[in-house]
């Protein structure tokens, strides 16, 4: 039997572009398979593809093309009556392989075959193809491992989405009432493919999933029921929450209670619900503690004390008591009229937030201790004569990132581990230029300037710009400003490139995006005969985390045909 590609490379072989669901059991219908399952290129890739024409007799006439990058490939017969021909793949890439069949009495199918041929010195490397929807299809998403070759294009041929099933339910108590619920679902094997939802006031939920087995994180709004994780199959209807189990602890600094900071547990990836501290500094969260696992704190002191957040992370009993114990050296300052000034101007009426990460604050304790670190977030305005008012700060090396303007901003380090500064002296916006290459100047590459340091933690938004037709970014950012510099090609042209921890005066004078190849395939739905079009189609990192693992790598939409086209940096070759 003729070997076919599996999933991994080429996902189907079909006969022809359209579906067959529902035709004439009579008609003549031809379909392609080839051997070897996996073509290497080079003056030995030699390619045989073979024509499989059923329902149909007589003298049949086959009429065979192959195609290269646009180009025509030659071939010669394979059998007799031509019903194969045979290639050499002398290049690496996609192959586009057709057979038109003429019969005596029958009309039949044009088959087509796409045929990925990989380079015998390819690397390679897994990344996700995370494929969304558009808003008004109810299907879910998905969230696959592809692999992607060097030195070659890759066509996945088609990628068929499940409709998935309908699921209904109640999130609801023990004793049947309903619970108004945040619910995030999971499927097995696939967890980057999230379905959310909430369950209505009556507790009632619907929602579409794939039929298989979820994870399902349950948030009811209710501080009386606890978080829960909870298992979904095909039959589950309902998740019964509880009020969980009373987890304590207190919060201090030094041996002062702190009152009103908020304080919330992640026992095992599932948060507790949110307490906040009393007079004494005691609290109580309300979560289902598991033996041994990993249990993340968060600290957010009220803003009148001038302490950081504090965020510690440990093996901790999840039981608790958990005590949270600020460092009694850990220092305030107030920065009660300090001025804000722009080269001499004072600036009125302008926020100004300050931040600042800060380690070894203090330490958590609840069956073992840990060493917290955290960091500062504290948000004000200047007054009408450009000062600022009584506020405090921790004492320690800070930043202030002042908003002049909404696309105006200025980050002014200081430090307050002895004086109060007198003076912040925002910067001004900072000028830079750079050029994106890739054999010779790219036009409409895509460069995303991402805050990192102080206007992260402030919250600064992403900046985004457009290479010009000779590649040129012409632009000013912040002046102190660090920025992770992401360079992309919508195009398709050249790979993905990041340069980490820019300031404007440190951008290169151009920038040469690496060498891409095209990951390319068309999306359906089972049992729907068009087309998916409009879908998001972003290719994602397989092994990073945190942010990074939902930083897009390449991004597109399909088309009205359902195709994509992705480019993706080239793995390389050895």
């Amino acid at each position: 039997m003729i070997a076919r590609l599996s999933l991994l490379i080429a996902l189907l072989v079909t006969g022809c572009a359209g579906s067959l669901e529902g035709a004439d059991d009579d008609a003549c219908r031809v379909s392609l398979g080839f051997t070897p399952s996996t073509p290497y290129s080079g003056p030995g890739g030699e390619v045989t593809v073979t024509a499989d024409v059923q329902n149909t007799t007589g003298v049949l006439v086959y009429t065979w093309d192959v195609t290269y990058v646009g180009g025509t490939v030659p071939f010669t017969p394979a059998a007799a009556n031509d019903s194969a021909i045979r290639f050499t793949a002398l290049d690496p890439g996609t192959y586009e392989v057709t057979l038109d069949v003429s019969a005596p009495s029958k009309q039949c199918n044009q088959a087509s075959q796409r045929i990925n041929v990989l380079d015998s010195t390819g690397m390679l490397t897994d990344v996700r193809l995370h494929v969304t929807p558009p808003f008004d299809l109810d299907v879910p998403p998905i969230d696959r491992m592809i692999r992607v070759f060097g030195g070659a294009d890759y066509d996945l041929g088609p990628v068929v989405l499940e409709p998935g099933i309908p699921a209904t339910g109640m999130v609801r108590t023990g004793t049947g009432t309903g619970v108004a619920a945040y619910m995030r679902f999971s499927p097995l094997g696939m967890a980057g493919a999230v379905t959310e939802t909430f369950s209505s006031a009556s507790g009632a939920y619907d929602v579409t999933l794939l039929n298989q087995p979820h994870d399902v994180l349950v948030i009811p709004s209710s501080p009386t029921h606890a978080p829960q994780k909870f298992s979904w199959g095909s039959s589950t209807s309902s998740f019964i929450v509880s009020a969980g189990t009373a987890i304590t602890g207190s919060v201090r600094h030094g041996v002062t209670p702190i009152s009103g900071a908020r304080v919330q547990l992640t026992i095992a990836g599932v948060p507790t619900t949110l307490g906040t501290t009393a007079g004494d500094g005691s609290f109580t969260v309300r979560g289902n503690p598991t033996t041994g696992a990993v249990v993340k704190v968060e600290v957010t002191p009220p803003a009148a004390t001038g302490l950081p957040r504090l965020e510690s992370q440990a093996q901790f009993d999840a039981d608790g008591p958990f005590n949270v114990v600020y460092n009694s050296t850990l220092q305030t300052r107030n920065l009660s009229g300090t001025e804000v000034r722009r080269g001499g101007a004072l600036l009125a009426n302008r926020k100004v937030v300050i931040v600042g990460a800060l380690s070894s604050i203090g330490n958590v304790t609840a069956g073992v201790t840990d060493i917290a670190s955290g960091f500062a977030r504290v948000s004000t305005t200047t007054n009408g004569s450009g000062v600022l008012p009584s506020v405090l700060v921790p004492a320690g090396p800070l930043s202030a990132v002042v908003t002049i303007l909404d696309s105006d901003l200025a980050v002014t380090p200081f430090n307050t581990t002895t004086v109060v500064p007198g003076l912040i002296d925002a910067e001004v916006m900072t000028s830079f230029t750079t050029q994106a290459l890739g054999q010779t100047p790219l036009d409409g590459v895509r460069l995303d300037l991402v805050p990192v340091g102080a206007l992260a933690l402030a919250g600064a938004p992403t900046l985004q710009l457009i290479s010009s037709s000779t590649g040129m970014f012409s632009s000013s950012i912040a002046g102190g400003g660090i920025y992770d510099a992401v360079f992309s090609d919508p195009k398709g042209r050249q790979g993905q490139r990041i340069v980490t921890d820019v300031t404007a005066d440190g951008f290169a004078l151009s920038y040469s995006l690496g060498p891409a190849v095209s990951v390319s395939g068309t999306l359906s739905v089972t049992g729907n005969p068009n087309k998916l079009r409009g879908a998001s189609v972003t290719i994602l990192c397989a092994t990073c985390t945190g942010l990074d693992r939902e930083r897009p790598i390449a991004e597109t939409a399909s088309d009205q045909a359902g195709d994509f086209v992705l480019a993706v940096p080239d793995p390389g070759t050895m």
